[in-house]
């Protein structure tokens, strides 16, 4: 069995080759002074921050102060029991043990890390900081659970994952700050070869591993920062050498190297010299905005050529994504539906991240609301159902199996919901007479529905219909009405899936309020015919995310929870809207306009 993971940063190691060239730079890089101090008075109060490794060394150094400034302090750590130790030894420093909280995270293994970042949004609706200070070695090489080489996942893959995971939470901070803690010893590294960086042909030892994995840490946060500030985000990201510190690491090792931390530990910088740039970076008011540096003694410091090279940092990026969206690939129908989006790297990821997403926080009530909801028996449904009916809105339960629509219903009243106002009504989509049965009772697929329910919605002061489509819609051919409801025009489960949700969206290009923007064909044109009718009902579709459908793939989508926030947000709120792009396909007017096939073909033309 491999030894435990070490939280350390600069190694000085294999003595033959590194000694003399960390002794030739014992001033600036052994850190033979303390080194620069960060002495901003700057307080953390209310401040959210999660630090990686933080039960030793400079990781503990860093949580320590940036709670002892106010701040809560997530401790992601391996283990419990030595997390717990580190706390305790903060708290004696003087630390609020209220805001020194544990999550489980092992930086070598994906599962592990998607669970620590799922937790985390269920705790918390936003981060400040996130400081990615773990890293570990090993003696040889070894692979993780995962199939890839222990040093490079560990120090590079882990650390990713888990900031892409987090990123949507640090978006939602007025200032979120990522801060990678690399080395020095990066520029050690030779080129980075993404076909061997990861394999045993491109294993070169410890020292070498290591070096590449702290030149992929200063890689990684240069090409984030640009692609943040290109879409327009105020989150920054920073990576660091903290100095060469006397830590743990020669456990690894043989005697040399053991005797080399014992003569050279004169020269290395204390833990909490160490700690300075990670805190510094985390909290001062001089690096706010700056975005993509390294840094070194709170201050900025030059990386390699290898660094600043912007080709190779996005080539890297770009193989790292796709290793980590390859872990959630288990599932053939994700991984077909995967193979066909013709969605950038950085898209994609965006669209399958976990990630709580847009959050509807308005306080409204749908007191004296009456409402319908069509499959809210189970996912985003039911919760759309039941954070409606927790406003006070009288709820439609559409379902096709009272069995299950019973089974929903009790699980919304065991939250809070009142039953009173949860009625079940049968209603199979599928079925025009069973569809015509459902409006009966009230006073067709969901457009035979919709025209039918348009009298009774006319009669609210401010009806509304909500379509749930999908950012799928852009995968969609050109819909072609001889054939898309006939088996020549079938091309398989996804294909048929795409061409519906592209039939729920469409956006009108006529001047509607911005809440009528955000739409997709059949919503588009029948926005456009009650406008003419001067109609007060407003029509919009959405995409809700994508949701987890097992374990594997859990932590990269949205919970049910999460996902029925924009449906909530349009079914609701007195805002506008924040409008998504929709496919050209969807802005096809003249397409949209042929609704009449629609009506037609539900009767009612």
């Amino acid at each position: 069995n491999p030894p435990p993971f070490a939280c350390f940063h600069s190694l000085p190691l294999d003595c033959s080759r590194h000694c003399h060239y960390l002794f030739q730079k014992v001033p600036t890089v052994m850190g033979f002074f303390s080194g620069g101090q960060f002495k901003e008075n700057v307080s953390a109060v209310g401040k959210v921050v999660a630090v990686t490794g933080c039960n030793t060394g400079i990781g503990l150094e860093t949580a320590k102060e940036l709670n002892l400034r106010g701040a809560k302090v997530y401790m992601l750590c391996r283990t419990e029991e030595r997390a717990e130790a580190a706390k305790a030894e903060m708290v004696q420093a003087g630390c609020d043990g209220s805001r020194l909280i544990f999550l489980k995270c092992d930086l070598a293994s994906f599962e592990s890390v998607r669970k620590c970042a799922q937790r985390l949004g269920e705790l918390e609706s936003h981060l400040d900081v996130l400081v990615n200070n773990a890293g570990m070695v090993l003696g040889e090489f070894s692979k993780t659970e995962d199939g890839h080489e222990s040093t490079w996942h560990a120090n590079h893959l882990g650390p990713m994952l888990l900031t892409e995971l987090l990123l949507p939470l640090i978006e939602k901070s007025a200032e979120g700050r990522v801060v990678l803690v690399a080395s020095e010893l990066h520029k050690r590294s030779p080129k980075l070869d993404i076909n061997k960086v990861d394999s045993q042909e491109g294993y070169k030892g410890p020292m070498e591993a290591y070096n590449k994995s702290k030149l992929g840490n200063v890689m990684y946060a240069r090409e984030l920062a640009r692609r943040l500030k290109e879409r327009g985000s105020t989150v920054t990201v920073n990576s660091l050498h903290p100095g060469v510190i006397k830590t743990e690491l020669g456990r690894h090792f043989g005697v040399a190297v053991k005797v080399f931390h014992v003569v050279g530990g004169v020269f290395m910088k204390t833990r909490k010299e160490g700690a300075q740039t990670s805190i510094y970076l985390a909290l001062s008011t001089e690096v706010k905005g700056v975005s993509g540096g390294y840094f070194s003694d709170c201050a900025r410091a030059t990386e390699s050529a290898n660094a600043k090279d912007d080709a190779a940092c996005k080539e890297l990026y770009d193989y790292s994504l796709k290793t980590i969206v390859a872990c959630l690939a288990e599932d053939s129908c994700y991984s077909k539906l995967c193979s066909l989006m013709p969605f950038t790297l950085s898209r994609s990821f965006q669209i399958i991240m976990p990630s709580c997403g847009g959050q509807f926080r308005e306080n409204v009530s749908a007191v004296g609301k009456v409402m319908a909801v069509t499959g809210c028996n189970t996912g985003i449904g039911l919760e759309t159902a039941k954070e409606l009916n927790l406003r006070g809105a009288k709820i439609y339960m559409l379902c096709r199996s009272e069995e299950r629509a019973k089974a929903a219903r009790k699980e919304m009243i065991e939250s809070g919901c009142e039953a009173s106002r949860l009625i079940f009504l049968a209603c199979n989509l599928s079925s025009f007479d069973g569809i015509r049965k459902c409006a009966a009772k009230l006073s067709e697929c969901p457009v035979l529905l919709t025209q039918l329910l348009l009298p009774l919605i006319a009669k609210s002061d401010e009806g509304r219909i909500v379509m749930v489509s999908s950012d799928a819609h852009s995968l969609s051919p050109k819909l072609n009405l001889s054939t898309v409801d006939t088996e020549a025009g079938f091309h398989g489960g996804i294909e048929a899936y795409n061409k519906s949700k592209l039939a729920n969206v469409t956006k009108s290009k006529k001047k509607h309020s911005k809440k009528e923007e955000v739409q997709i064909m059949y919503t588009k044109e029948l926005a456009r015919r009650l406008k003419e009718k001067e109609s007060s009902i407003t029509v919009n579709c959405l995409h809700p995310g994508i949701f987890r459908k097992s374990s594997t793939l859990g932590v990269f989508m949205k919970s049910r929870k999460d996902g029925a926030q924009t449906t909530l947000f349009l079914a609701l709120s007195t805002e506008d809207c924040k409008r998504a792009n929709e496919s050209s396909l969807a802005n096809d007017e003249a397409a949209a306009k042929e609704l009449d096939y629609t009506l037609k073909t539900v009767r009612l033309n």
